[in-house]
């Protein structure tokens, strides 16, 4: 019998787990896809024509949840329709862009678009600048348009650390188009805070996250609209809220302290707007920062523009040229945390 060299050894050890791995996925999927009929669930899910927290809200949310209910579904056909829109906010964009990108890290399959000849060439352009497709690897992309709009979107960043390296590089991004951003260091101060609160709050072990989970993230991003000099930044996490976690951030007596000072009933809009007040009025050593006040601080140091906060059914929001802030109920809870600054540049 002819011997074996080692070489070749190691190369049939390869072939032989290559190939248990190729059939173990074909019959995972066979196992996983296959519904009463034998074939994979198709969804097919259409975005509302409005695609913005402003305007249409509870609209954009359903959205959401719903594709956030087929990314539950393993190994569901997703097909979206992107025909219908028309408008799409940077808030929004980064949430779709968050969710889809969650769709890709636990799927086997990959999303499909449909008719993009039929797309609005903004959207598309848009899109694609904010760097949607390519990210989660679409089946069928559509090919980048000539920049020839007002708007802009940045690609978007995702992580799980709290890296200034990021911030930067979404301040490079913006600045190509929108020249020195003022009070930069605020804003990149306001960036790590949100950071360092996705790292240390949002994804808690005893609300059954685990440590280390890739979906475990933050996203973020930035638009500039040149038609106005509006610069809008843009922060995400899927976690379970600043409602949910500023108890244990601040400890029980002190939120039930604050709440009868202002005499706020509890609700989700009142523990964001507590967190923010604690966040201000706290005494702690300088290295330990001032919580979520840094990320009050762009605006309000600024003098101008506005910082909004979303989470669960709160909603709270910070008028720099006015210098006071409101909390507001949603009509429909928002998944995660969503921050977001706005200021006209001059």
């Amino acid at each position: 019998m002819h011997r074996l060299s080692e070489k070749r050894k190691q190369w049939l050890a390869r072939h032989a787990r290559r190939s248990i791995q190729h059939r173990l996925r074909r019959r995972r999927r066979t196992h996983t896809a296959a519904n009463n009929s034998g074939r994979a669930e198709a969804i097919r899910l259409t975005i509302p024509e409005t695609l913005t927290f402003e305007d249409n809200y509870a609209e954009s949310v359903a959205f959401f949840d719903a594709l956030r209910s087929a990314a539950e579904q393993r190994n569901a056909a997703l097909t979206i329709d992107f025909t219908e829109l028309r408008d799409i906010g940077p808030a929004a964009a980064l949430v779709l862009a968050t969710e889809l990108e969650c769709w890709r890290m636990s799927q086997l399959r990959r999303i499909r678009v449909v008719d993009i000849d039929k797309w609005d060439p903004f959207i598309r352009y848009l899109l694609n600048t904010l760097g949607l497709f390519a990210l989660v690897n679409v089946a069928n992309p559509p090919q980048p348009l000539a920049d020839e709009h007002q708007r802009h979107f940045i690609q978007f960043q995702s992580h799980h650390l709290a890296d200034g390296n990021h911030a930067r590089k979404l301040r490079n991004e913006l600045e190509r188009i929108t020249g020195e951003i003022p009070r930069w260091q605020d804003l990149y101060r306001a960036l790590s805070e949100a950071m360092t609160n996705v790292r240390q709050h949002a994804y808690p072990r005893e609300k059954g996250y685990e440590r280390g989970d890739r979906k475990n993230r933050w996203w973020m991003s930035g638009a500039y609209n040149a038609s106005d000099r509006m610069l809008t930044c843009v922060f995400y996490d899927r976690g379970v809220g600043i409602p949910a976690t500023v108890e244990k951030t601040y400890g029980a007596p002190a939120i039930r302290e604050l709440l009868q000072r202002f005499r706020w009933v509890e609700s989700d809009q009142a523990l964001i707007a507590a967190a923010m007040e604690l966040g201000r009025t706290r005494t702690r050593l300088p290295h330990q920062g001032r919580g979520l006040a840094d990320v009050e601080a762009f605006i309000s140091r600024a003098g101008t523009g506005n910082l909004r906060i979303l989470s669960r059914r709160g909603q709270y929001i910070y008028s720099g040229r006015r210098g006071k802030a409101k909390s507001l109920p949603l009509e429909s809870p928002l998944r995660g945390t969503l921050i977001e600054w706005s200021i006209r540049l001059r």
